[in-house]
């Protein structure tokens, strides 16, 4: 079953993201560049209407590409995720 990431971002989380992460930041431009809700009509298709619910495809491109662009493997991508608040804004956690 095709699932999709629903961030509940409260003030809270808004004022820190706002103070911590700089807007010329690489991925912050990405993001307001690419709009990457495309990849739900590429991939639906591919999901079970019945089932357990998916992780985001969207958040998985997100890893890929977080990957690609800082040259990580997939533990260093997981343990950059769990503390890096550029990278936690970026997949909407």
């Amino acid at each position: 079953m095709l699932k999709k990431n629903r961030p509940q971002l409260d003030m809270f989380d808004h004022i820190i993201f706002e103070k911590l992460v700089p807007k010329d930041h690489l991925l912050i431009k990405i993001d307001s560049i690419i709009d990457f809700s495309f990849i739900y009509d590429l991939v639906k298709d591919q999901y079970s209407p019945i089932g357990r619910g998916s992780k985001d495809p969207v958040m998985l491109v997100k890893i890929f590409l977080l990957e690609y662009l800082y040259r990580l493997s997939d533990v260093e991508v997981v343990k950059r995720i769990q503390t890096d608040i550029v990278f936690r804004w970026f997949l909407n956690l």
